[in-house]
Order: C-alpha cells, then sequence, then structure tokens
C-alpha cells in the first residue's frame, strides 16, 4: 500500500501554501501525496443536486492540482469528502495509513489573532501521524520547485524520541542541500532558593556538575554529527543549556536564516502531553513551516542517517 502525505485543501490560495511544501518533503517522508477536499453537507440529500455539483467542482479543482503536481514527478491521489473538515482530516489519516498531514496555520477563511486555526488546533490534538504546519503567507510559491530549505532546525533532548526526528529531518536536507542544524537542548543545573543561599562547597559541586554536563552536551552532538555527516549532508551542532527550554528555543528557530524546523511532539518536555511546550512555542511563535513528528511515526527518512556506508 503506497504511504502518503495528506494534503487538506479549501480551494484558497491559503491552503495550497501547504501543497509545495508537501510536494517538496514528499520524497523524504511518503511515496506520494492524498489532495483532500472536505465539503459541508448541503441539505438533506446527499444527491441532490446542489451536492452533486459540488463534489464534482471538487474533484475537478483537486484533479487540476494533482495534474500540476505529476507533471513535477509526484504520485498523486485524491480524495472528496462530506462532514466536518477536521473529523474528515483524522477519519483518512487513520483510514488511509497516512505518513504525514501537512495544512496550513489557518485556511481561506477568515484569520483569526490566533496562530493556530480552529482546524489545525483540532487536528494536532487528534491525529496520531505526523502533523506540518506551514503559514499561510506561504502561498505565492506556485510549486514545489519554489520551495527550497536552505537551514533545517532540529531540537533534540538527548532522549532516543527526540533524535528520531534527526532522521527525516536529515533527508530532507539532502534533498535540499541545507544545512542540518541540530540543537541540543539541556536543561540548566538547579540551584538552591534564595532563601538558603549555597555554600561556597556546594557552589564548587554545582560548578563542576555544570561543567561535567556541558562537557557530556559537546560530546553528544559530536557523536550525532559524526552520525549523520557525509559528503552530500553538513551538519551543525549547537548546546543550549536553559533554564526555559521553550522560550530559549523559539528565538533561535525565529532566525530569519532558519526555513524549517523538524522536532519530537514532546522534545524537552516532561509531561506526557500529546504537544509539549517545546513544539507548542514553536507553533506559536515561528513563521517557518514546522513537522511536529510523533512517536512510532518516524520510520521515513532513515537512510540520512546512516552515514557514508549507505550508499
Amino acid at each position: 500500500m503506497t504511504r502518503r502525505i495528506l494534503v487538506p485543501l479549501d480551494g484558497s490560495l491559503a491552503s495550497e501554501a501547504a501543497l509545495w511544501h508537501a510536494a517538496a518533503v514528499v520524497e523524504a517522508m511518503a511515496d506520494g501525496l492524498l489532495l483532500l477536499r472536505v465539503l459541508h453537507p448541503g441539505g438533506d440529500d446527499e444527491e441532490g443536486i446542489e451536492n452533486r455539483f459540488l463534489r464534482t467542482e471538487a474533484a475537478a479543482y483537486l484533479d487540476q492540482m494533482a495534474a500540476r503536481l505529476s507533471e513535477q514527478g509526484a504520485d498523486v491521489a485524491t480524495a472528496v469528502a462530506v462532514g466536518g473538515i477536521a473529523d474528515e482530516i483524522v477519519r483518512h489519516s487513520e483510514r488511509e495509513d497516512v505518513a504525514m498531514v501537512v495544512l496550513t496555520s489557518h485556511g481561506g477563511g477568515a484569520a483569526s489573532g490566533f496562530a493556530l486555526g480552529g482546524t489545525a488546533q483540532k487536528v494536532l490534538s487528534r491525529v496520531e501521524t505526523s502533523v506540518m504546519v506551514v503559514r499561510p503567507e506561504a502561498a505565492s510559491a506556485r510549486s514545489a520547485s519554489a520551495i527550497h530549505y536552505d537551514r533545517v532546525l532540529v531540537p533534540v533532548d538527548g532522549s532516543t524520541a527526540s533524535e528520531w526526528a534527526l532522521f527525516p529531518a536529515a533527508t530532507i536536507a539532502q534533498r535540499h542541500a541545507a544545512t542540518l542544524h541540530v540543537l541540543h537542548v539541556m536543561p540548566e543545573t538547579p540551584r538552591t532558593g534564595d532563601r538558603l543561599p549555597p555554600s561556597s562547597e556546594e557552589e564548587d559541586l554545582l560548578e563542576r556538575l555544570t561543567r561535567i554536563r556541558h562537557e557530556r552536551g559537546e560530546r553528544y552532538l559530536r557523536e550525532v554529527e559524526n552520525t549523520l555527516t557525509r559528503d552530500d549532508l553538513r551538519v551543525e551542532g549547537r548546546l543550549l543549556q536553559t533554564p526555559d527550554a521553550a522560550e530559549e528555543v523559539t528565538a533561535i528557530a525565529t532566525a530569519p536564516d532558519v526555513d524549517l524546523i523538524a522536532l519530537d511532539a514532546r522534545c524537552a518536555t516532561n509531561a506526557r502531553v500529546r504537544i509539549g511546550s517545546v513544539a507548542r512555542a514553536l507553533l506559536d511563535g515561528c513563521r517557518a513551516p514546522i513537522i511536529v513528528l510523533q512517536g512510532g511515526q518516524h520510520g521515513s527518512g532513515r537512510e540520512a542517517a546512516r552515514g557514508p556506508s549507505s550508499g
């Protein structure tokens, strides 16, 4: 069965921004694309003239988009559904064994004052698969070839789960001849409260612990770089020790040279939640496209992380 990236479209240029980014990463993440148009039910008779006309119009629109993508070499399927938009996205992601959902933060409706629109919020909270969120400002791109990433940022916390994000991100970076920027996030060594100042001996121990943790973090980054670096993939590592991972990672991710961000949904988050604080902060504060990878969904893109011997 062909594993596809699901791209919901509402006919607007805003939603089509997701389409071209999906096409730009499909080789690294899946075997093809599935374009979905969801229609609101009109009247009681599903086979009435109005509903049949709307379905025909939606199918023609998807066929037009699919034809453009096929000309660029993509394997594309289409589907028209009737119902709630988020409900149908979730249903198709489960039924079609989708590798990832790619959608814009806001569709063609009126933009809200929030970083994410209602559909994007619902999809992120409900789908079991990975999700890529694209800002509608990217709608000026009208083809996959117009999308190019020069720098791909991947925050990791040293856990196996967060490292899975490296594999698809490395493959995407490889395809785009981009630099893979690995940001290793470490919590700062905790200190006692102001009411009980540490003794000089405690200060010495804390400084030693901080130095040991820093050296361990640097070693970890070197290991990651050695694992990923090859002739066709440039890797840069950076260690970040901070008491507020969400704020600091977002500050780095908002740099103008960051074109794409990929991270595990729970990276640098202790709580067992679907979307952790770092991913939430990036979704709220970054303009670059963000791939939020869910556990068990990172099978794609592993060949880039096998090193030079993978050929």
